[in-house]
């Protein structure tokens, strides 16, 4: 998982919308936050993501990741990609 948050961008967006639809909390605001207070927050989606996500879906994660436009499956969600962006999560 080491291509996550380095080659597969992840967006202020997806942070907040993963908070509020995964977490199940208020989504923290991002947009004119702290450098350390958006990496602790990105760190917390990673860790959540690596710990939760299963084999095939990391495989088409890693498959799929520089297509122009993608929707994974990730446990009942969809994760929305866009040029290597994670760009938002979907309750399926």
């Amino acid at each position: 998982m080491k291509l996550l948050g380095k080659e597969i961008r992840i967006t202020n967006h997806f942070i907040e919308r993963y908070y509020e639809r995964v977490f199940k909390s208020k989504p923290p605001e991002m947009s004119e936050a702290s450098e350390s207070y958006k990496d602790s927050k990105l760190n917390r989606v990673i860790e959540d993501i690596k710990d939760q996500i299963s084999d095939r879906d990391k495989n088409n994660l890693f498959v799929l990741f520089n297509l122009d436009h993608v929707k994974l499956p990730f446990q009942n969600y969809l994760i929305v990609m866009k040029n290597s962006s994670m760009i938002t999560i979907l309750n399926s």
